[in-house]
């Protein structure tokens, strides 16, 4: 009981730590894009990012593939 227990709070801390990490990257490239331009690439590279997740590439550095991802399709983004 105690294992399974245990091992329940540290992936759920590990989950809240790759979310934390994740809304700093959305933060973060918003602002770097000047607020209005970062808006929308920011938010598709946090889709794509949470998207990976789900499809279980939970091993990925974070700001690496959110900065690739924000980068290669900062125009198509803000063409929406």
């Amino acid at each position: 009981m105690i294992n399974r227990l245990g091992g329940f709070f540290t992936e759920a801390s590990f989950w809240i730590w790759r979310m934390m990490q994740l809304n700093w990257a959305w933060l973060a490239h918003i602002l770097l894009g000047g607020v209005v331009l970062g808006l929308f690439p920011a938010t598709g590279a946090l889709f794509a990012t949470t998207r990976r997740w789900l499809h279980g590439e939970l091993d990925l550095p974070i700001w690496k593939s959110f900065h690739t991802f924000y980068r290669i399709n900062f125009w198509k983004m803000n063409g929406i």
